[in-house]
């Protein structure tokens, strides 16, 4: 039988170090540019990029970590590979405008923590020969940050051009490994990390060479300006994982906070339709238990399928006749605000394939059987309906579940891919409301550049499913945490665990093996789960099946994750596979 009390030590997969990411290293300082004998530097105490222009070309770019005294040759700083197979580099582009020193804006208010901090960057302009691109190259760094950043701005200038692949920071050095298994995974060598900060990119290390790389679809359109980033970082010895996370903290979408919310699936909805009366029931009850009689702070109250009216146009059912706006002023009694569910390629199981079908017939673009987000006519729709969402109906967290296409472009469209239509999209929720949570959950992977867009991503494997031993629930608990190792831990091992979908805590009456307890073990899996960290607290639930000392648990221990928020984000994994119940 579970202990009566919280103990912060029942997980026995994950760690919890009580140090902050406050900072990675002491005083790495102020950025700054001098200027020595003709050679450019930029940086500061932990890190500095450095070159030179030969008459008009960027020649003898190293990278130095000052920490260690170690320097690092770049000399493909950017690079253009065309639709022909033809190659431009930053050494076959001349300088259309020089090198410039500039203050970075500070916006207090801004959702991304870097840009609440001052700093410098370097900026300079170069075309290629034939007048066909401007490269406007910059580099970035904020105030005590031990790494910088890449900024490469490329314009069409003549005619719309095929792109095929864009390089950033190809370098030189010995011993360097790719530090995951999946795209968008950071490179390590010795005490420094390179990384293309984008979730599609590729990093290859081929004996000293190293090259990230990001493949391109569209045509780059006349006129048209993309823009990609890359970064390079120094760490402490020994601490390469707490010292990237400083990094993700600060140029994460949003910085860690826990989100403790209600879901509806599995309770009021699974693949069923519910109401606007059944959802004001849930807001009232889980508020009432948690907020009114136990002081817990709630975030929101998520409202998964089954509000909709499956017609793929994102409208409110019949059932909801006034939209979330009565949601809304009752989750606001307790603090919070409603949170909504969709899935831009139509979800999953019959209402999808009715989403689908409905969809076609209004028009709307499909791929494989399912909406697609970069059609021109779907994506106005959606996005339409999702500002209409954040500012009428004041939600203030979106589960897309889905974004589609990773790989394909829909004729017409004007994104490279779903993906990119879905980062569009997700700029403008940010823009019109910095702190909404975004959860992008089916269709990610464990790379730490999603977070450049997303608060958190989803394990992957089943929503729920058992393995191992003991009870029902003790082995659901194993397979929550087997499918975070297989498919995190060990694919992307800078992936911070704290920025997971675990899929919450279940105990909710449509979960035929999760709406009993019969050995008691609910404290185990409460315990065990806000233990991993992770910021996204989903409570998947059916009030009615829980006992007063069920709320007690559940109430202690968010309170106890919120007052440890600090530590919490620094959990991460020391154990071995729960697949072979190895501690």
């Amino acid at each position: 039988m579970a202990a009566s009390h919280f103990h912060p030590l029942r997980s026995s997969r994950v760690t919890l170090l009580a140090v902050c990411l406050l900072a990675v290293l002491a005083g790495p300082g102020k950025a700054h540019v001098v200027d020595r004998e003709g050679t450019k530097n930029f940086g500061n105490a932990a890190i500095e990029l450095r070159w030179k222009l030969d008459g008009q070309h960027l020649v003898d770019v190293t990278l130095t970590d000052r920490v260690h005294g170690k320097t690092l040759a770049v000399p493909v700083p950017f690079a253009l590979v065309l639709g022909d197979g033809s190659t431009i580099e930053a050494g076959d582009m001349r300088l259309l405008s020089p090198p410039h020193e500039q203050a970075l804006p500070v916006d207090a208010k801004a959702s991304r923590l870097a840009a609440r901090i001052p700093g410098k960057s370097v900026q300079a302009s170069f075309g290629d020969a034939g007048g066909r691109f401007r490269v406007d190259w910059q580099l970035v760094q904020r105030d005590g940050s031990p790494y910088l950043r890449e900024r490469v701005s490329i314009t069409a200038l003549k005619r719309d051009e095929k792109i095929a692949k864009v390089s950033l920071l190809e370098t030189h050095a010995t011993g360097a490994e790719v530090s995951g298994e999946v795209k968008g995974s950071p490179v390590v060598v010795g005490d420094v990390y390179l990384g293309f900060e984008h979730p599609q990119s590729d990093s290859a290390v081929r004996g000293s060479d190293i090259k990230l790389t990001l493949n391109r679809q569209l045509p780059l359109e006349q006129g048209k300006t993309i823009a990609y980033s890359a970064v390079v970082g120094v760490v402490r010895n020994g601490q390469l994982r707490r010292d990237f996370a400083s990094y993700v903290e600060r140029e994460r979408a949003h910085p860690y906070r826990p989100f403790l919310h209600y879901n509806s699936w599995y309770d009021i909805g699974y693949f069923t339709p519910y109401t606007e009366a059944q959802a004001l029931d849930r807001i009232n009850t889980v508020g009432t238990e948690l907020h009114v009689k136990r002081g817990v702070k709630l975030d929101s109250f998520l409202f998964d399928d089954g509000w909709d009216d499956r017609s793929g146009s994102w409208h409110f059912s019949k059932d909801f006749p006034h939209g979330f706006v009565p949601l809304r002023e009752a989750a606001a009694q307790y603090g919070a605000a409603p949170g909504v569910w969709l899935s831009p390629w139509g979800g999953y199981g019959p209402p999808a394939k009715e989403r689908a079908e409905r969809g076609a017939k209004a028009g709307y673009e499909i791929i494989d059987g399912g909406l697609a987000l970069s059609g021109p006519k779907y994506y106005q729709r959606f996005h339409d309906a999702v500002m209409e969402l954040v500012g009428k109906d004041g939600i203030n967290q979106f589960k897309f579940d889905g974004t589609g296409n990773a790989d394909k472009v829909f004729p017409g469209s004007r994104f490279d891919s779903d993906f990119a239509a879905a980062i569009q999209l997700i700029d403008d929720i940010r823009a019109a409301k910095p702190d909404t949570f975004i959860n992008l959950t089916t269709g990610t992977w464990a790379s730490p550049f999603w977070l450049h867009y997303a608060d958190t991503i989803w394990r992957d494997g089943e929503d729920d499913s058992e393995t191992g031993v003991g009870s029902m629930r003790e082995q659901w608990i194993t397979y929550r945490d087997a499918q975070t190792y297989r498919n995190i831990v060990l694919k992307g091992p800078l992936f911070p665990i704290n920025s997971l979908m675990l899929h919450g805590i279940i105990y909710a009456k449509e979960n035929r093996k999760l709406n009993t307890d019969p050995g008691h073990d609910f404290a185990n899996e409460v315990h065990s789960y806000f233990a991993t960290g992770t910021e996204l607290q989903e409570l998947y639930i059916t009030p009615s099946l829980l006992s007063d000392r069920d709320w007690d648990v559940l109430a202690e221990s968010a309170n106890w994750s919120r007052a440890n928020a600090d530590v919490l984000r620094d959990t991460h994994w020391i154990g071995g596979d729960p697949d072979r119940l190895d501690v």
